[in-house]
């Protein structure tokens, strides 16, 4: 017998009784993250979710559709983000550490972004340009430089996410952020230890010095 928090299905071809397009998203998005974005189908989805894969449709016109609105789902989640006191400078570095924090607890929705757009997001996107522009350049300026900034960030997270299938880098711990990492060019080996929050902070003071060198 059925679990009463189970969704109902219908006939095939309609759609499931109390399935919403807000749940089809959530557990597509925990789908992805657990199987990885290349292993996700509609299919694997509805026996995950308990209703065929009808009942997925009436809600999205194929995958293409439901893809778009996990990505549109991580970019509103994307918010405006309290700053407190302080120089423009440092609330711009707060920004920016939330923006990294964002999509490092998203890497599907991240993956989906470089097929999927939109990738950005409105009133998140308006507070880093305005706090670059405290910070002395004009308002076109500016939205070049937050640009750079967001890529400098992102490139990193990029990295980040992939870096546990780098048959360089081996895990010291279980802390997700320490790393020994081994270059071998054929003949000589090196090992060296990397923790990425360190490595973080070096690249967010450098791209933040090179900006407040670089304001008129």
């Amino acid at each position: 017998m059925a679990s009463p928090n189970e969704p109902k299905t219908t006939a095939a071809g309609s759609r499931a009784v109390g399935l919403t397009r807000e749940a089809i998203v959530v557990a597509a998005l925990a789908t992805m993250d657990r199987d990885g974005i290349d292993a996700f189908s509609m299919r694997r989805l509805a026996a995950e979710l308990g209703v065929t894969v009808q009942a997925l449709y009436w809600h999205f016109e194929n995958k293409d559709a439901l893809c778009l609105a996990v990505v549109e789902r991580a970019r509103n989640e994307l918010a405006a983000v309290p700053l407190g006191r302080g120089t423009p400078a440092r609330r711009l570095e707060q920004h920016l550490r939330a923006l990294r924090s964002h999509w490092r607890a998203l890497p599907s929705a991240m993956a989906l972004g470089r097929r999927f757009p939109p990738s950005a997001a409105g009133a998140f996107v308006d507070q880093g340009v305005a706090l670059v522009e405290e910070i002395g350049f004009g308002p076109d300026e500016a939205i070049a430089k937050y640009r750079a900034l967001v890529w400098t960030v992102l490139g990193f997270v990029f990295i980040e996410q992939g870096v546990t299938e780098s048959v360089h880098h081996h895990p010291l711990d279980g802390s997700g952020r320490r790393y020994e990492v081994t270059v071998d060019d054929g003949t000589v080996g090196a090992t060296s230890v990397v923790d990425t929050e360190f490595l973080f902070d070096d690249v967010l003071r450098m791209a933040l010095t090179g900006l407040a060198a670089a304001a008129p």
